[in-house]
């Protein structure tokens, strides 16, 4: 009784996760229906689903009765659905969808309308309740097979539709599973393992489509001050969540699903639990190295004018660094500071802008002329690792990929007076406008957070450079 508990469990935190991920992107696009009314279909559903596995499990129907409600039930879901995608014509955008659309859900209703009279002769207020449900809820729910579901990034293709509408349904087999495995364990880890597998296939193709630039644990970075910041956010932890409860019930689907006479240390394989809990550890973990680093927001970013050159003093002492960007545009220029410690999620970025005096201004010039910056070979910008270590990084935005130079104590390199001198006389410029304070968060602690994040360079696509040879290499 305690292992189908947790399965239970299992099956119906995964479900209620992924739920809160659908209704997360249907808050944040236009749909169908308001927004109030959709989570009291869903409401209505999953009851109507937990009394229908009571029902369909349970010793109450006889083996006909259930058969036939099962085929009545899976005919009223996939019939209609065929003949909406090629029948009706619904353009695939978040629109809200035509009278046609809704009127061709007509039979569906009617179809799911039946169960209920074969399913409940004997009770009038489950029949007139799971009528009701049947014919407002359902229809609504098979109108996502036509409609793409803004889930994640917002792919709007038929394919996408094809596999949402799969991913949505899913989450109602697992529900209904999770309701039957008190009545029929091996039909209900069955139905656990083919959802599974079915969320699974939707997540990695969501998760995986543009990985470098988009994905849930790098979503993390985002600053959550705004709404939008705050949703993005919201739906990468549900996503995480959903990864890790979803390996965790295939993992443990697959187990319950072995021969009782397997057994391990005089105990059935059948009944361990913490392997599936292992695997999704070791899947969370290899996922998060592969996603966090290097340090990057989601997204891309069109190329446009930068500052005329950027310069960042780096000083790391420990686990604390000191970090000051100067960048200039013309003759005004931007200082950003920050105090970080690796294992700190947020960072307090303080930002103030002033105007370069004429001196200044052209010693900033000559700093582009100097001979021996173009003389250098270009050194990778890495973060410092060493206990104690210093760096300088120089960017020229004129000579793109080229004109990024670093010097630092690792590498056993010096910057020119002349960079030294020019940043130390433009720190000591009383600024004209504070900017105040702003929030960086680095989902690595810290660790992935590296000079070229600290020169702005923060998105994946302009983490790239283009070199006299022609080749664009990223860092």
């Amino acid at each position: 009784m305690k292992l189908k508990f947790l399965t239970t469990a299992i099956y119906a935190f995964y479900a209620g996760a992924i739920l809160c991920s659908l209704l997360q992107g249907l808050w944040r696009h236009p749909a169908p229906l308001p927004f109030f009314l959709t989570v009291l279909l869903i409401s209505a559903a999953v009851v109507s689903i937990i009394i229908d596995a009571r029902l369909l499990c349970g010793p109450e129907l006889g083996t006909r009765a259930r058969v036939l409600a099962l085929l009545v039930n899976s005919g009223a879901a996939v019939l209609p659905v065929i003949c909406l995608r090629f029948a009706a014509s619904v353009p695939l955008e978040y629109d809200i969808p035509s009278p046609f659309t809704y009127s061709s859900l007509v039979p569906v209703a009617v179809c799911i309308a039946i169960v209920p009279i074969l399913m409940f002769p004997k009770n009038t207020l489950l029949r007139a309740m799971a009528t009701a449900i049947g014919l407002i809820a359902w229809p609504y729910f098979i109108s996502f097979a036509v409609i793409p579901i803004p889930l994640f990034w917002g792919m709007t293709t038929a394919a996408y539709s094809w596999r949402a509408f799969a991913f949505f349904a899913s989450v109602f087999v697992f529900v209904f599973a999770a309701a039957a495995v008190s009545y029929f364990a091996r039909l209900a880890y069955i139905l656990g393992l083919v959802a599974g597998l079915i969320s699974a296939a939707w997540l990695i193709a969501t998760e995986f489509v543009w990985f470098q630039m988009m994905n849930s644990w790098i979503a993390l970075n985002v600053n959550g001050g705004d709404p939008y910041g705050r949703a993005v956010r919201s739906v990468a932890v549900m996503r995480i969540v959903a990864v890790c409860l979803i390996v965790v019930a295939i993992v443990l689907s697959l187990f319950r699903l072995l021969p009782f006479r397997w057994t391990l240390r005089k105990r059935p394989v059948c009944e361990r639990t913490w392997p599936a809990f292992a695997v999704s550890a070791i899947t969370l973990a290899v996922w998060y190295g592969c996603a966090v680093s290097p340090y990057r927001l989601p997204g891309i970013v069109d190329g446009g004018p930068g500052p005329d050159l950027r310069v960042l003093h780096v000083v790391k002492r420990g686990l604390q660094f000191h970090e000051t960007e100067i960048s200039t545009f013309r003759s005004e220029f931007y200082i950003s500071r920050n105090d970080r410690r690796l294992f700190q999620y947020a960072i307090e970025d303080r930002t103030s802008r002033g105007v370069l005096p004429a001196t200044t201004l052209q010693k900033v010039s000559s700093l582009r002329q100097l001979p021996q910056l173009k003389a250098l070979h270009p050194q990778p910008a890495k973060a410092l690792r060493a206990w104690n270590a210093e760096g300088w990084y120089y960017l020229d935005e004129g000579m793109g990929g080229i004109g990024l130079r670093s010097f630092t104590s690792e590498y056993g390199t010096t910057p020119p007076k002349e960079i030294v001198d020019a940043f130390r006389e433009i720190e000591g410029i009383h600024p004209t406008e504070d900017w105040g304070r702003s929030s960086i968060n680095d989902v690595c602690l810290g660790f992935c957070y590296d000079p070229l994040a600290a020169l702005g360079f923060v998105f994946a696509n302009n983490r790239c450079f283009t070199f006299p040879d022609g080749k664009t290499r990223c860092q």
